[in-house]
């Protein structure tokens, strides 16, 4: 689908990785002046160059940004930041992101941009990889809600659903909830002999975690970069069975057919965990949630709307 595709992971490449490049795409583009000047020389002669961004960082108040949020960076600093990304835009021909609230918030910022969506997808190899190790939950197993936290930013997205969460734990003692990676808790809200805290995973092991999951979350707080966000950890938890409750921001909706279920408050987030305290509706979600990922939440999906996007730009000749 994408022949002569080649991958550089290098915040620095030298010019000989370019030579026979004929599309560019730059994953997060924070841009300096060399990279600035090299980015150039490539469109010069004739290379194509693509902006891809997965997260709002471009734009929005940087007293939101998860970073400042969690004291990590100084509300200065992430002003500058966001007006490097911002600065940058002006040096590629087209941007890919993963949703469209991000596309829209591109069209605000550049006149008439080619912005193309190209939603994010699980490996097929790893959740097939997965599924052969790891046996997916089944009735009778312990009942452990995950949070996964891949960054330390999601202390905020967090404290969305502690309340919640802390009510329905006290209320079923069956149910356990295990956080794995870096979220600062406020164990108040939590009954603390019921809740567990992992270090980070590597990728290659966490179908070993969503497969054994009962139920995972994906609480979002009410943020611009929230809003922006992608399906991930539902595509992630549905790949291995695992039923997904989720805040509703615009990507996560367009996967509730798909078995997502979606919470907008405190009693709804009570209400969705308890509906899945039934064990029936609880693999009914299971199985749909897999065979949704299957046809339409794979990269295989990704790289088929990339192709066709540059297809409708006329750019086919950058990819074959």
């Amino acid at each position: 689908m994408l022949q002569g595709l080649t991958t550089v992971v290098d915040a620095a490449p030298s010019a000989r990785a370019f030579q026979r490049t004929s599309l560019l795409v730059v994953v997060r583009p924070c841009l300096d002046g060399r990279a600035k000047g090299r980015l150039r020389a490539l469109r010069g002669r004739g290379v194509r160059a693509v902006a891809d961004f997965d997260d709002l960082l471009f734009d929005g108040n940087a007293a939101e940004f998860p970073r400042v949020q969690n004291g990590e960076l100084e509300l200065a600093a992430a002003e500058r930041l966001i007006a490097q990304y911002r600065d940058g835009l002006q040096e590629f021909d087209a941007f890919t992101v993963s949703t469209t609230t991000l596309a829209d918030r591109l069209r605000e910022l550049i006149p008439d941009p080619l912005v193309l969506h190209v939603p994010n997808g699980v490996s097929p190899f790893w959740v097939d990889q997965g599924r052969k190790l790891y046996r997916s939950w089944q009735p009778g197993d312990p009942k452990v809600i995950r949070y996964f936290a891949g960054s330390p930013s999601h202390d905020e997205d967090f404290k969305v659903v502690t309340g919640a969460l802390g009510r329905f734990l006290r209320a079923r003692p069956d149910v356990a909830l295990e956080i794995v990676g870096p979220v600062a808790l406020d164990g108040s809200d939590l009954p603390e002999e019921r809740v567990g805290h992992l270090d980070a995973v590597p990728f290659w092991e966490l179908p070993r975690f969503l497969a054994s999951s009962w139920v995972t979350i994906a609480p979002l707080a009410d943020t611009a970069f929230a809003a922006c966000k992608s399906a991930n950890k539902f595509l992630e938890s549905a790949a291995f069975g695992a039923p997904c409750v989720a805040t509703p921001n615009e990507d996560m909706l367009r996967h509730v057919g798909g078995g997502l279920m979606t919470a907008g408050g405190e009693a709804e987030w009570g209400q969705a965990l308890e509906a899945l305290c039934d064990d029936a509706r609880r693999m009914e979600l299971s199985t749909r949630g897999m065979d949704y990922v299957d046809a339409h939440g794979t990269s295989l999906e990704t790289a088929r709307a990339f192709a066709e996007g540059m297809e409708e730009w006329g750019w086919t000749d950058s990819i074959r």
